[in-house]
C-alpha cells in the first residue's frame, strides 16, 4: 500500500541521511517533507497520483487511436517517440545501477585562504579567465584603497557584471605559505572570490581530485591545500532552503493548488467527454451513410429489374420487328457530359431516351453514360437528335466507317478508290488500336505528299 504523509515525516525524522538522495530525484516532496507538515506533504502525493493517472489516461487514449489507425503518420511518429522513450527508461535505470553517483549533487571547489589577513573561502574555477573578488569581500578585506578604476569596464560571461577595477597586487595566504595575487573587482555579491586561471597559471597549480587537494609550485617546491568538506562550503553553494512560509500563508497556497488540480481534473473529464462524443457521433453519420449507400444500390436494382421485364414484355408482344435487333454493338449509345455544367443520374436519363424507343440496360459511370437500346432503329434516331444538343459532350454509337482515298502515285491511283470498314458487331481492342494506327499513317501520308507538291510549284 500507498505511504501515509505521517509514515513518510517519521521515516524522514529517524533517517535524515535520505533526504539528498529524495532531493535529486524528487524534489517537490523533499521540499515538503522539510516543512513537516502533513497537508503538505499530503497535497505533494495527492499530486503525484494525480499526475500518474493523467499519465495513464492519456497512455491508454493513444493506444487505442494507434490501434485504430496503425500506419498514420502521426500515430507512427507517436510509436517512435515511445520506443524512444522507453530507451531513455532502460539507459537511466541502467546508470542508476552502475554509476548512482552520477546522480548525486556535487559540489564545487572551495579552498581555505586570507586576503590581507582576513580569512576568506576561496571558489577554484579554472574556467574563469581572471580571478575576481567581490566589492563587499574587498571592503572586508580592507584592499579597497588599493582599487585601480582606470581598469573599470564590463565582465561578460554567462551574464554581464559591471567592472568597479583592479587590484595589481595584494598578499594572499594559502595554507602557511604566502604568494602575490592580483584581483578584478566586480559589483555583485553572489560570489566573494574566485581563484580563476590566471592565478592558476601564475603559481603553476595542480587540481588534484584524486588526492582531493589543490597543490601550488613555487621556487621552494610543491605545497598542498585541502578542498573544503561540505559542510564547510559556503550557504549560498548548498543553496539551503529559505524559512518556510506562515500557516496562513501555506494554507492559502495549498487551497489555490487543491483549486487548480480540480480544474484541470475537469476539464480533462470535459475534453474526455466531448472526444467520446465526437466518435460516438462519427459512428453514427458513417451508419446513416451505409443505410443510404444500400437504399440507393437497391433503388439501381430495382429500376435494372424493371427495365429488363419491360424489354421482355416488349419481345413477347412481338413489337419489333425481328431484323431491327442488331448486334448490343450496333445498338449501345455512349453519352459523356461536362460533370462541372451538368448533372444527370439514372432516372433522368432513362426519362429523356425512353422517347427514342426501349431501353434494355443503363449503366451511368461518373459523366459517362451507357445505354443499351432494344433496337438499333431507335439507337441510331437518339443518336442524331441527342448529338447536336448542348448537354452532352459527346455522343457516340459503337462501330463507324473511315473513307480515305490512297495517294500513291500511277494510273492505278486516280482509278482506284479504296475504303476500308470497321467490321460490324463488337471488334476488340487489338483490332480497333490498328484501324486508328491505319488512318493516322495515311493522313500522314497525304499531308506529306500535299507539302511536297507545294514545294515543287514554288521551285
Amino acid at each position: 500500500p500507498n505511504a501515509t504523509p505521517e509514515l513518510l515525516l517519521e521515516i524522514m525524522e529517524k533517517n535524515p541521511q535520505l533526504m539528498p538522495g529524495l532531493e535529486s530525484g524528487n524534489p517537490k516532496l523533499a521540499e515538503a517533507l522539510k516543512t513537516k507538515s502533513v497537508s503538505e506533504v499530503r497535497m505533494v502525493l495527492l499530486q503525484m497520483h494525480m499526475e500518474a493517472a493523467s499519465r495513464q489516461f492519456q497512455e491508454q487514449e493513444e493506444l487505442s487511436a494507434l490501434e485504430a489507425n496503425p500506419f498514420d503518420t502521426a500515430a507512427q511518429a507517436k510509436i517512435e517517440e515511445r520506443i524512444r522513450l522507453s530507451n531513455v527508461q532502460k539507459n537511466m535505470e541502467i546508470a542508476i545501477e552502475e554509476m548512482p553517483e552520477a546522480f548525486a549533487r556535487v559540489y564545487m571547489l572551495y579552498i581555505p585562504c586570507e586576503v590581507n589577513g582576513i580569512p576568506v573561502k576561496a571558489f577554484v574555477d579554472s574556467g574563469a579567465q581572471s580571478t575576481i573578488m567581490s566589492s563587499s569581500c574587498a571592503e572586508r578585506c580592507g584592499i579597497m584603497r588599493l582599487v585601480d578604476k582606470r581598469f573599470a569596464g564590463q565582465a561578460v560571461g554567462v551574464g554581464t557584471a559591471k567592472i568597479i577595477g583592479r587590484v595589481h597586487m595584494a598578499p594572499l595566504k594559502i595554507g602557511n605559505y604566502f604568494y602575490n595575487c592580483s584581483f578584478t573587482i566586480l559589483d555583485q555579491q553572489n560570489v566573494d572570490f574566485l581563484f580563476g586561471l590566471d592565478m592558476l597559471k601564475r603559481h603553476q597549480c595542480c587540481i588534484d581530485l584524486h588526492k582531493n587537494v589543490l597543490r601550488l609550485h613555487d621556487a621552494t617546491g610543491g605545497h598542498e591545500v585541502e578542498f573544503l568538506p561540505e559542510h564547510e562550503i559556503p550557504m549560498s553553494e548548498r543553496s539551503d532552503p529559505a524559512i518556510p512560509a506562515s500557516p496562513l500563508e501555506r494554507e492559502k497556497e495549498l487551497s489555490s493548488k487543491r483549486r487548480k488540480m480540480r480544474d484541470e481534473f475537469l476539464q480533462k473529464e470535459k475534453d474526455a467527454e466531448l472526444r467520446r462524443k465526437e466518435q460516438k457521433d462519427g459512428a453514427k453519420l458513417q451508419s446513416e451513410m451505409k443505410r443510404l449507400r444500400e437504399k440507393m444500390m437497391m433503388q439501381r436494382q430495382e429500376m435494372a429489374e424493371s427495365m429488363a421485364r419491360d424489354a421482355q414484355r416488349r419481345r413477347d408482344a412481338g413489337d419489333w420487328k425481328e431484323g431491327d435487333v442488331g448486334s448490343k454493338s450496333q445498338r449501345t449509345v455512349s453519352f459523356k457530359w461536362d460533370s462541372k455544367q451538368f448533372s444527370h443520374s439514372d432516372d433522368t436519363i432513362s426519362r429523356a431516351l425512353r422517347e427514342y424507343g426501349a431501353i434494355d440496360s443503363l449503366k451511368v459511370k461518373g459523366s459517362s453514360a451507357k445505354v443499351l437500346f432494344a433496337s438499333k432503329s431507335a439507337a441510331a434516331q437518339a443518336v442524331r437528335v441527342e448529338g447536336h444538343k448542348d448537354c452532352w459532350r459527346s455522343v457516340s454509337l459503337k462501330g463507324h466507317i473511315v473513307d480515305f482515298e490512297d495517294d500513291a502515285t500511277g494510273p492505278a491511283s486516280e482509278t482506284k478508290h479504296s475504303t476500308n470498314y470497321l467490321p460490324d458487331g463488337p471488334i476488340d481492342l487489338e483490332e480497333h488500336l490498328a484501324f486508328e494506327r491505319l488512318v493516322l499513317q495515311k493522313l500522314r501520308d497525304r499531308i506529306r505528299s500535299h507539302e511536297a507538291r507545294e514545294s515543287v510549284g514554288v521551285s
